[in-house]
């Protein structure tokens, strides 16, 4: 019964064994299903395992910080086995189940989101990400592969996702645009020139997910896109603290 584990979940037991059964087995079993009711199981499964505490943080007496109900150990291997077939099967449920947990940390703490290049230096799996399995790398990385997955069966609807995270206020939302832009140049890369704006460079907090499309692609740009990029590029201009001086550093 998910009810029943949604409860265990948000128990003060050890939920680490319980998120073990669950990526190993239950959830692979219920993803193998044809049936598509079972698939809405596994969303409800995700949902509950993803689900947000608020706990002391350690060395702080006023602070908290956010916690999966389930081991976030747990919940990155439950990810790490199920999430090509969570996004083939249920893949935008669980991405709008992932985006909104990771949401609901940034309400409570904005600066989580405009820190997210601290915390999350890439989106893509880099040893400049030191903490891989606490629980917003954990929301992270899922979003990331399930997406990933979804677009190799429904492309479009991934397309007018990653349109939404371009226009979010959430520098997160943004870099992942950015990113799926990149890794699914071949079938996504027309969303980078529709939506293509001098913003796009303007800002250090999504710079690297821009910076590693525009390197890892531009060989595939056509001549009249690398033009238009250029002009992007050279119409951009500082704010100079001295005004005299903007006409030179731009």
């Amino acid at each position: 019964d998910i009810d029943l584990i949604s409860d265990w979940l948000e128990s003060n037991f050890d939920t680490g064994l319980v998120t073990s059964v669950l990526g190993e087995s239950l959830l692979p079993k219920l993803l193998a299903s044809s049936d598509s009711k079972d698939w809405k199981k596994a969303v409800r499964l995700v949902t509950a395992a993803t689900k947000i505490k608020w706990v002391d943080k350690r060395g702080y007496s006023d602070r908290k910080e956010p916690k999966a109900a389930s081991k976030d150990y747990w919940l990155q291997k439950l990810f790490e086995k199920n999430s090509k077939q969570l996004g083939q099967k249920c893949g935008l449920e669980v991405a709008e189940a992932l985006a909104a947990r990771l949401e609901e940390i940034f309400q409570k703490e904005q600066s989580d989101d405009d820190l997210s290049y601290i915390w999350r230096p890439a989106i893509e799996d880099s040893p400049q990400n030191t903490r891989d399995d606490d629980i917003k790398n954990v929301l992270v990385t899922a979003l990331r592969d399930v997406l990933a997955e979804t677009a190799k069966v429904n492309l479009e609807a991934v397309n007018s996702k990653v349109k939404r995270f371009l226009e979010s206020r959430r520098v997160l939302f943004k870099r992942m645009a950015f990113f799926l832009m990149n890794a699914l140049y071949d079938s996504m890369g027309h969303l980078f020139w529709e939506k293509l704006s001098p913003e796009f460079f303007k800002s250090y907090k999504w710079q690297h997910e821009v910076f590693r499309l525009v390197k890892d692609r531009f060989p595939k740009f056509k001549s009249e896109q690398q033009a238009k990029l250029l002009d992007v590029l050279e119409s951009l201009q500082g704010e100079w603290k001295d005004g005299k001086d903007q006409s030179l550093w731009d």
